[in-house]
This record gives structure tokens, sequence and C-alpha cells, in this order.
């Protein structure tokens, strides 16, 4: 089901005016910011942080797509036990759909990809 972008976006606004004032605070005013981050949140239909990040993860894979070509870096090789090294795969070049270790786009949504890779993830909307 398709995360309804407007409240998405509102949540991520509450997260950075909490995360912006949080660095400016003193620890006793934390509490205060934090409420008012949740009752937001809570304005917008989330219940919960863990559930405000699950849309706003499923709201980015649907409004982004992966572009590029793998340049054979072997980064996100490493652990894949078909990973020959020096960049060589053992079932890339016969079935490159089949590779366990492609990025995808949770792991440019977690920030997780090395800045050498030459796959980037791109807003479609």
């Amino acid at each position: 089901m398709p995360v309804g972008k407007q409240k998405v976006l509102k949540g991520r606004a509450a997260i950075d005016a909490y995360r912006a004032a949080h660095r400016t605070k003193t620890p006793e005013e934390h509490t205060p910011l934090l409420d008012v981050m949740l009752a937001e949140l809570k304005k917008q239909g989330f219940n919960s942080l863990k559930e405000f990040f699950d849309a706003d993860k499923q709201y980015y894979c649907e409004t982004h797509i992966l572009v590029g070509e793998c340049n054979r870096c072997g980064i996100c090789c490493e652990g894949c036990s078909d990973y020959l090294g020096n960049g060589n795969c053992g079932i890339y070049e016969s079935r490159p759909q089949e590779c366990k270790d492609a990025p995808t786009l949770e792991d440019f949504y977690h920030n997780t990809m090395p800045k050498e890779c030459s796959i980037k993830a791109m807003d479609n909307g």
C-alpha cells in the first residue's frame, strides 16, 4: 500500500525539528522536545518511531530508483560466497540478476553504500 507523501514529509519535518532543537537544548529540555515530536508523529497517524521509520523507508523505496551499472568494485561482494576476489564473481557474468549482494534501495535508505559504488539511488518523482 502506498504511503501518504504528506504524512511522511510532515513526520520528517517533526524529526528534523527535534534533532535541531536537541542539539541546542539542555538535557532537561529533551523530554519535552521528544513529546512534541511524538505528538506530531501521532497526529500524522504514526503510533511509534518504528512505525514512522518503516513508512519513511517504504516511501523512499516507492519514490526512488537505482541508476547506473555495477563497476565490479567488489565492495558489495565481499561477504558473498560466490565472490572470487579482485572484482570477479562466480555468478555475475552468467546470471547478474541472481547477484545476492547487489545494492538495493534499502541500502541507500540506510546510507550503507560505499561512496565508490557506481550505482546510485535517484528520486523518480
